[in-house]
Parts: C-alpha cells; sequence; structure tokens
C-alpha cells in the first residue's frame, strides 16, 4: 500500500518535503528561495504542527504538491530512514535547504555592507 500526503505519517511527509529540496528534483530553483526560507523560519517546533504546516504550503503549488504525493506514492507504509528526534525536524530542513539554496539575506547584506564602507 503507498502511501498519500493524507495517509503519510508526519515524519515522512518530512522527510520526503527534504527530498523535494534537491536541486537534481527540479521542484524549486533559486528564484523560490525567499518563499522556502520564509516557510521554514516560520514552522512550529512539534512535529505533527510541522508536517501540517508543509503540508499546506505545498497544497497551495500544485507541482511541489505533485511532487511530494509521487514521492509518497513510492514509498510503503514502513519504509523510512530513522526520524531524527522531533526538536531536530526544524534544523534538518534548514540544513537541507542551505545545502541548495543561498539564504537570500547574504547578498542583501553584503551589498549594503559595501555600499556603507565606500561612503
Amino acid at each position: 500500500m503507498s502511501l498519500t500526503p493524507e495517509t503519510a505519517p508526519s515524519h515522512q511527509v518530512i522527510e520526503a518535503f527534504c527530498e523535494l529540496l534537491s536541486p537534481a528534483r527540479y521542484v524549486f530553483s533559486q528564484k523560490d528561495a525567499p518563499a522556502l526560507y520564509e516557510l521554514i523560519d516560520n514552522l512550529p517546533s512539534e512535529q505533527e504542527a510541522i508536517a501540517e504546516q508543509l503540508l499546506n504550503w505545498c497544497q497551495q503549488r500544485r507541482k511541489v504538491f505533485n511532487s511530494l504525493k509521487s514521492i509518497l506514492s513510492k514509498r510503503g507504509p514502513n519504509e523510512s530512514t530513522p526520524p531524527p528526534k522531533p526538536e531536530d525536524y526544524k534544523t534538518h530542513i534548514k540544513n537541507k535547504m542551505r545545502e541548495n539554496y543561498p539564504e537570500p539575506t547574504q547578498n542583501t547584506n553584503t551589498s549594503q555592507q559595501q555600499s556603507n564602507s565606500n561612503q
């Protein structure tokens, strides 16, 4: 039996979302980074709430939601890597983001610092 976003355990939804962050998936581009960082920065701390917020966010983006469904449909209910501790989920997702997408504020801060030093 394959999983769906509605039936998948919360840790599998989070794992599948992390898989979407890989550039090899072609789901997100650099222009999506600000929206992704905003999502990640506003995630709650509890595992169930994180999964629910990720699902809601993905449902508003058809391509992302379809990709999430595709990943989950290829998994069985017991197919999973050991989940991190619930308090580590937010850090895990942020680390996946940083691996593939630079934080949008880095360029802005660097530009501001350079212009300030030229004055």
